[in-house]
């Protein structure tokens, strides 16, 4: 091969190199395109409010008062979307495990979760709207457990049950673990009333504490052909009533309170 030859063939290589560089340079981001100041969310994270459009209300199972697939989402999220027509506020509800609701209202990511009670853990922690419902927690237990019998039925309090062991679940009035244990009773957890209930009927626990719509609700459900099973106390746990609460981090967060309290007045007085 001539030195010509070879020159000429090493020209176009190196001709056809830098052509293809370019190309591939072309179909790929540069480093300061991938560099950039704003974090990039994983499919699992939740954008924060400066980057929503509307006020973010979360909440979660509790039915028949709020169920994704209920009519209307429930009637507590019927009353909560009437009452925010009433405020020109665009907003929107989405549905999380009560955990995750309850840590986001607490950290700002929403504004406002519901239904929620006061409790000393609650009171620290958020502000609450205005009184949105009112319902009774009842004392629940098995007809065939023996301990309830004479004094037992007559019972109103858990510390009265210092011989008995209570079924409960986190974000109710009556505490935790350690506030059960602290009144004498023995505790066991669940994650929920369907959990709740099934250890009532395995007899893990002698009784729970539950709103009384939610309960029935469960029980016909869980329990459909034995729902005379279970009873209730005379006596009333709680009357128990329920709120909004709302982030103290969430921006402007008071301002909206306001006006979701108005609305809901309006709603509740066109009723």
């Amino acid at each position: 091969m001539s030195a010509k030859l070879k020159r000429l063939m090493f020209g176009t290589i190196v001709i056809f190199t830098a052509l293809n560089s370019l190309l591939l340079a072309g179909c790929q981001p540069s480093v300061e395109l991938i560099k950039s100041d704003k974090p990039i969310l994983t499919p699992t994270e939740t954008p924060s409010p400066a980057t929503e459009d509307k006020l973010l209300i979360v909440t979660g199972e509790y039915i028949p008062y709020v169920g994704e697939e209920l009519e209307y989402q429930g009637f507590l999220t019927r009353l909560i979307e009437e009452s925010m027509k009433n405020c020109d506020v665009e907003y929107e509800i989405k549905f999380y495990p009560w955990a995750r609701c309850r840590e986001m209202v607490e950290s700002g990511l929403a504004w406002a979760s519901y239904p929620y009670g006061h409790s000393a853990l609650n009171d620290e922690a958020f502000l609450f709207s205005n009184k949105i419902y009112s319902t009774k927690h009842k004392f629940y237990y098995l007809k065939d457990n023996k301990k309830f019998q004479q004094n037992a039925l007559n019972y109103d309090s858990i510390d009265d049950f210092g011989d008995f062991v209570f079924g409960g679940a986190n974000g109710y009035w009556y505490g935790n673990r350690r506030d059960i244990i602290a009144l004498g009773v023995k505790p066991e957890w669940a994650k929920n009333t369907d959990g709740l209930l099934k250890m009532l009927y395995s007899g893990r626990i002698d009784f729970m504490i539950e709103d009384e719509l939610v309960c029935e609700e469960a029980i016909k459900r869980l329990f459909p052909k034995d729902v005379d099973a279970f009873a209730t106390l005379q006596a009333e746990a709680k009357l128990q009533d329920y709120y909004l609460i709302v982030s103290k981090k969430y921006p402007d967060s008071q301002m909206y309170l306001e006006q979701f309290n108005e609305g809901l007045k309006e709603t509740v007085r066109g009723r």
